[in-house]
């Protein structure tokens, strides 16, 4: 089964949005669109494969995110 979740984050300086898509292969996705002053828009996107319910996601999706 597909599923989503999605996160804001918004400070004074810039806005985040995090979106984590999970595809039935064990295929996470995630994407972050950051909006900073001056309306200038930064998109990003990673992918990593894991098991289903694997704790190590949240860091694996991370670690690809910032290499």
């Amino acid at each position: 089964m597909n599923s989503a979740r999605s996160l804001i984050l918004h400070t004074r300086f810039f806005k985040a949005n995090i979106l984590v898509l999970q595809h039935f292969s064990g295929v996470f996705r995630m994407f972050v669109r950051v909006s900073a002053e001056g309306n200038q828009e930064h998109i990003a996107h990673t992918e990593v494969k894991a098991a289903p319910g694997s704790s190590c996601v949240k860091r694996r999706l991370l670690k690809a995110f910032v290499m």
